[in-house]
């Protein structure tokens, strides 16, 4: 499974057809843009385990643990331009997290966007020499990290032999 902010990123990118550099992951090396379009950073901000599983079945090479997590996560999107696209793309996102392509790509990756994400903040500043227009948002995502393994040899085939004295 992708990790869901991927995923997240990867439909921004698409839906709003924003070219690479464009959509970025939090705490990467970033330099305020030089151009005037729009950029999104996304930041995973918090992360809740709702449900814990662990189940065993039977193959021909072994015993088989699957081990499932669900998460609730919230995922931070900030919408950045020098500048006015920040102001008057941002609905475009709300409406890229529900079109037909994400869609595809939350049922790929076991992860469900919700619906309705927060308010847009406004954290637009003055940085360096020009002002930045900035607004953000956050979205609750609900997934499930699935991982499986071989544990041990598993054996159902056993002779049945009875022993008794005469």
């Amino acid at each position: 499974m992708t990790e869901p902010i991927k995923v997240v990123a990867d439909i921004l990118q698409t839906e709003l057809g924003l070219t690479n550099g464009h959509v970025l992951l939090s705490y990467q090396q970033f330099k305020l843009p030089s151009d005037s379009g729009l950029y999104i950073i996304l930041n995973n901000i918090s992360g809740k385990a709702i449900g814990n599983n662990n189940y065993f079945d039977s193959t021909l090479i072994g015993m088989q643990e699957t081990q499932q997590v669900a998460m609730h996560e919230i995922v931070q999107i900030d919408l950045m331009s020098a500048d006015n696209s920040a102001r008057t793309r941002k609905i475009e996102v709300i409406a890229a997290l529900m079109s037909k392509y994400s869609q595809q790509q939350q049922e790929i990756n076991t992860v469900k966007i919700g619906r309705i994400p927060s308010e847009f903040s406004d954290t637009s500043s003055l940085e360096e020499t020009q002002f930045l227009y900035r607004f953000t948002m956050t979205i609750p995502i609900f997934s499930l990290y699935t991982k499986t393994k071989i544990i041990a040899d598993y054996y159902d085939n056993f002779t049945q032999e009875v022993y008794y004295n005469e």
